[in-house]
Parts: C-alpha cells; structure tokens; sequence
C-alpha cells in the first residue's frame, strides 16, 4: 500500500454533502481559491542523455494558456523548445527540463529532500521522426501517476492560408488557419525560414510556424527566439530512471481527466492512502474533500 502524504494549506470552505456536489460546482465554488496543485507535473531524474541527430534550427516560444476555464484572465506561461534535426526534432517544455537537471544535480549530490514544482506546463515532450512520419509522445501527468508514453502518425492538419501578412521577429509572416482535435486555430508562418515546422504538433505549412494561437485565446505560441545550429547541436533524448507506461493516447486523455474530476478518488481507487494536513488536523483523501483539479487540454478530441 502506497503512502502520499500531502502538505497543504486548504480554506475552510466545507459544506454538508460536498463530496456529493458535481464537478464543475465544486469547481465553481473553489474558483476564487488558490488551487490545491495536485494536478501540477513532479519533476523526474534523468539517467542518460543519447543524442539522436544533429540541430539545424532551436526555435524557442513563449507560451500563454488558460489552465483554469473558471479564471479565464489568470493566464500560465511556459517557455516551449522546438529542436528541429535533418531527421528527429524534439518539442519540450524549458521550465520543466529546468526542474529535472536541478532535482538529478541534487540528487548527484546526496540531497534526499527535493523542491516540488509549483508551476503548470504544457506537459507533452514529443519526438518527431519526420522520415517515419511518426511522433513519439511522453506525457508528464499529474504528481501521483506515472509518466505515460504513446506513439501516433503525424498528423495531417487541412490547413487554409489567407492573404493577409504580418512580421515576426523582422520576418514576413502570411496567416494560416486551421481545425484540429477540437479547437480552431490561426497560424502565421514565414516561407522564408523553408521548414514545416512548427510548436507542439503543428507541422505542414509551406514555412516555419512563429505563432498559433486558438480562436478562444486559451491556448497562444509566440516565437521569441531562433539559433542556428552547428555540427556540434545536437538533438538529445534523455531517459529517466523512472520508465513510461506505454499507452494508447485515449487511455492518457481518459485517466488524466478522471484525476482532475475527483482526485482523491482516484488516488484511492488506484490503491493510495493518504493524510491531508491542515490547522493541526488530519483528513483523509478519500474524503471527497479535495476539489476537482482544472482540465483544459490542448486537445478536446
């Protein structure tokens, strides 16, 4: 039986029957509190680096998202690495490969207690093997379930180029729009950066992607940096001592969002038990006390 022991400072709001409540007017009703974080992704130790191509091009964005549809102007950002190779490229979040190094430098150093990560990220690092016409996903899920994995085809985005421009970073930008996975988005990629690339897995435009953002304003990628490579970049792969639990993507998008709806539930469920601590008392997580976590997916489909 696994122990979780979670340390933190909760309000008092608790009502007769609140476990009974539906998710979303729980949610409603913790809108105006800080957010208990359970759903925010733990960093992870490395184990061993194997450099799978050569960098031609780091493409660096800034990313703002809404974690939290109930507080729609309180917005996350994290900083999204795009390494584009002749062969492999590699999509990541910067904020959490700065939270891995430091916990497995830590570690190195015989530290037994470790900083928590406070922050919300895009959680998927993706691998793509253009010549496979492949991506390889690792999903970073929330503190208490591993770390999955999937495989996919690239996939095919209809996109629909307008005549209208713009210029990003001192590059002519034409737009693009498109429809994928349930949200419509508006692209502006330049032809003069001749790459089919883009963040996350937007891929197939004529030029590099500098920014895509969804029609909702819930989802925006800016470009805020470009490095040539040299035969010395490489394109990395770092493994971790921990090992992914390949999935099929739904199983991912299912049990992620079940966590977010009931947390402690699902916690119990998958054989955890726990103490919450607050004002000097104890309550359990199977309580039902804990309020539902925000989910807001990149993907909706």
């Amino acid at each position: 039986m696994k122990k979780l022991y979670l340390l933190l400072c909760i309000c008092s709001l608790y009502s007769l029957g609140y476990a009974q409540l539906p998710s979303e007017i729980k949610r409603a009703v913790y809108a105006s509190h800080q957010s208990f974080g359970v759903s925010k992704p733990k960093g992870m130790f490395f184990s061993k680096c194997e450099k799978l191509d050569t960098c031609i091009l780091k493409v660096t964005y800034n990313v703002l998202f809404v974690n939290d549809t109930l507080q729609k102007e309180k917005k996350e950002n994290d900083t999204e690495i795009v390494e584009i190779g002749k062969r492999i490229s590699h999509c990541y979040s910067y904020l959490l490969f700065q939270e891995d190094s430091l916990i497995t430098a830590l570690k190195k150093k015989g530290v037994a207690a470790f900083p928590v990560f406070k922050k919300y990220i895009i959680p998927e690092e993706l691998f793509i093997y253009s010549g496979k016409n492949q991506i390889e996903s690792c999903y970073r899920t929330p503190s208490s379930l591993p770390r999955y994995g999937y495989q996919e085809t690239i996939p095919d985005i209809r996109w629909n180029l307008c005549d209208e421009y713009k210029s990003i970073l001192g590059y002519k930008c034409q737009k693009a729009t498109c429809s994928f996975r349930g949200r419509s988005y508006v692209a502006w990629y330049t032809s003069d950066i001749p790459l089919k690339m883009g963040p996350y897995k937007f891929s197939g435009l004529p030029g590099l992607i500098l920014s895509i953002s969804d029609t909702n304003k819930e989802y925006d990628w800016e470009c805020v940096g470009l490095a040539r490579g040299d035969n010395k970049t490489t394109v990395n792969k770092y493994t971790y001592t921990e090992k992914d639990i390949v999935v099929a993507r739904d199983k991912i998008r299912k049990d992620v969002k079940r966590f977010c709806q009931d947390p402690a539930g699902y916690m119990a469920a998958s054989g955890m038990s726990g103490v919450l601590n607050s004002g000097g008392k104890n309550y359990s997580l199977a309580s039902g006390d804990l309020p539902p976590e925000p989910y807001n997916p990149i993907e909706k489909e």
